[in-house]
C-alpha cells in the first residue's frame, strides 16, 4: 500500500475520535431520588450529566489526546512535505492508552452528588448511576488504542524508535 494513502489505522482513529466527541454530549451519569413518601419528587425529571459536566480531565483531555493521535497519524498522509522528527513507534499507543486510562478511571470512580448527606437527613436517597454515554466513550478510546496499535505494527520499526542500528556485540 502507498505510504501516502489513508489506511485502516487512520480510518479507525478518525471514527473513534468522532464517536468519542459525540459521546461527550451524551449522558454519562443519571440521578434518581428514592425514599420520597410525599410523592413530590417522584415525577421529577432530574438532569443527567454529560461528559463535559463530568469535567475537563475526564472528557476534554481525552478528546485533545484523540486530536493529537489524529494529527500524528494523518499529518504524514495529508502533508507529505512536512517531516516529523523520528518519534518512537509506540507513541500513538501511549497517547491513546492515556486517553483510555482517564475515561476508565472516571468510569470506575463514578460521580458524587453534593448535598447527598443533607438529603439523607430528610429520608431521601440520591443515587447517581452511570449511563450509556460513558460506556460509549470508553469503547471509543479503546478504538483509539487499536488504531495506535495498528499504526505501530504498520510502521515496521523496532520499539526503540531507531530505524536500523546494529545490535550490541556480546562480550
Amino acid at each position: 500500500m502507498d505510504d501516502k494513502q489513508v489506511g485502516p489505522p487512520e480510518i479507525i482513529a478518525i471514527a473513534s475520535v468522532a464517536v468519542f466527541f459525540i459521546a461527550t454530549f451524551l449522558p454519562w451519569f443519571t440521578v434518581s431520588v428514592g425514599g420520597d413518601s410525599s410523592g413530590i419528587l417522584s415525577g421529577e425529571d432530574f438532569p443527567s450529566a454529560n461528559g463535559w459536566d463530568a469535567g475537563f480531565l475526564w472528557s476534554g483531555l481525552p478528546l485533545l489526546l484523540g486530536f493529537a493521535l489524529l494529527a500524528l497519524l494523518l499529518l504524514p498522509k495529508v502533508a507529505p512535505d512536512v517531516t516529523l522528527p523520528d518519534l518512537p513507534p509506540f507513541l500513538p499507543v501511549a497517547i491513546a492508552g492515556f486517553a483510555a486510562f482517564l475515561v476508565l478511571v472516571k468510569l470506575l470512580i463514578g460521580a458524587d452528588v453534593e448535598g447527598a448527606g443533607a438529603a439523607e437527613a430528610f429520608g431521601l436517597s440520591i443515587d447517581v448511576s452511570r449511563s450509556f454515554g460513558i460506556f460509549l466513550a470508553f469503547l471509543a478510546t479503546l478504538g483509539m488504542v487499536a488504531a495506535g496499535f495498528l499504526s505501530m505494527q504498520a510502521s515496521g520499526k523496532p520499539l526503540g524508535g531507531s530505524s536500523g542500528s546494529t545490535p550490541p556485540q556480546p562480550f
